[in-house]
């Protein structure tokens, strides 16, 4: 799991990265701190996926250009497009559920 702070890392990341999951978060916000805890085991279990972080408060472009509203916010790529939105601390089981479907969805 790593953090980056530009735009460019992003689309980098997303480009060269065939699943990406993009957690938008600031360190003051309780939930965003226990959703990162989260992300990070699971990041244990699935190795083939990228997991980034991004600060809303070190790089405003970034959570202004991604329409971000709330935080936490994930965003789940696939092959650089947006699978799936969702706002909210969710448990594990719950993201386990979701990152095994974005697997599963067939590369086009």
């Amino acid at each position: 799991m790593i953090e980056i702070t530009s735009d460019n890392d992003l689309f980098t990341i997303l480009k060269d990265n065939e699943l990406v999951i993009v957690l938008f978060y600031a360190n003051w916000c309780n939930p965003c701190r226990k959703m990162k805890k989260i992300l990070k085991s699971i990041h244990d279990e699935f190795k083939m996926i990228r997991i980034i972080t991004i600060d809303i408060e070190r790089d405003s472009n970034l959570f202004l250009d991604n329409d971000i509203n709330v935080i936490p916010m994930v965003h789940y790529y696939k092959k650089g497009h947006v699978f799936s939105k969702e706002s909210g601390l969710k448990s594990s089981e719950y993201l386990r559920m979701n990152i095994e479907a974005l697997i599963k969805i067939p590369l086009n």
